[in-house]
């Protein structure tokens, strides 16, 4: 008996979190919210399966549609997604459910609070870092980049103050910014390196030092895509100069192809915004005058 008791009021957890109402037992509510991140982490999957079993066809639809929204779907992909069969649909909402938790919650704010040492950290515990947030970012769904994105406190001494504040994807820029003009500065010593001296113990130093910042740029300019590449990021992305003049710099012809790509096609859509075409010539023109010379280089006063 009090296994039912049990489950009935698991249930009744999942029909609150679907109505954002107080559950009434053994009623189901219509389904009027996104999943509530303090759900998840309460329920096992075996409950999540039983519930979506229990559900009218109807409401597993209305949650369907909730996870391809979540989740950024494309809409090509909808449709056959709708069509499927109803274990299939099953399967997908079970593990959307899940997942969309208070853990990942968690783990998300983890991350961007990692970022406000960055400075600070040993560059194998930066790349190791960078790495986790671009596995993060490409695998989680919208609610985990949501909270990534949520201001954290800096650790100042005054926590009101709005310049204690920052973010995950303001951290993300910052470095970005950093790497690549670190990159662009190592790439000009080692191409004198091997001009003057030839292939030495200083070259081979600075090729691995090259290699390792490749990596860190590439892993930051996919977390900042998939950012980006989603409703809430887009609208912050055009109107965050900050970020687009990063990006723009990443455009030299000294950066590796994959890079300039990735970012290309980023600053391509933000173009679409009268704001972000504006806030890309104003960036592309001081990134001109700033950080480099007459021969492409990074002038001195930019070294890190």
């Amino acid at each position: 008996m009090d296994k039912h008791k049990d489950k009935d009021r698991g249930l009744s957890r999942i029909t609150s979190y679907i109505s954002g109402e107080k559950p009434e037992k053994h009623k189901m509510r219509s389904t009027k919210s996104g999943v509530d991140n303090h759900f998840g982490g309460n329920m096992t999957m075996d409950q999540t399966k039983q519930f979506c079993q229990a559900i009218t066809d109807k409401k597993l639809d209305e949650l369907l549609e909730k996870m391809m929204n979540d989740t950024d779907i494309k809409e090509a992909s909808r449709g056959p997604i709708r069509k499927g069969p109803r274990p299939i649909k099953e399967q997908m909402v079970v593990m959307w459910m899940f997942n969309s938790n208070k853990a990942l919650a968690s783990d998300s704010r983890n991350h961007s609070q990692d970022l406000l040492s960055w400075r600070t950290m040993k560059k194998s515990e930066l790349r190791t870092t960078l790495e986790a947030v671009k596995v993060g970012a490409s695998s989680n769904t919208v609610n985990w980049l949501k909270e990534f994105c949520s201001p954290v406190e800096r650790g100042g001494d005054s926590p009101n103050d709005p310049s204690q504040k920052t973010d995950g994807l303001s951290s993300l820029v910052e470095i970005m910014r950093a790497q690549t003009v670190e990159y662009l500065e190592t790439k000009r010593k080692l191409k004198y390196s091997i001009d003057m001296f030839g292939m030495t113990q200083d070259t081979t130093r600075l090729d691995a030092e090259l290699r390792r910042v490749e990596f860190n740029i590439k892993n930051l300019v996919l977390s900042i895509c998939k950012i980006g590449n989603v409703g809430f990021g887009y609208k912050r992305l055009v109107k965050e100069f900050r970020a687009i003049k990063a990006l723009c710099l990443t455009l030299n012809p000294d950066i590796p192809l994959s890079v300039i790509h990735q970012s290309s096609k980023l600053l391509a859509v933000v173009a679409i915004d009268v704001d972000g075409q504006s806030h890309i010539i104003r960036a592309l023109t001081e990134n001109a005058e700033e950080f480099t010379d007459e021969n492409g280089f990074p002038k001195s006063r930019f070294k890190t």
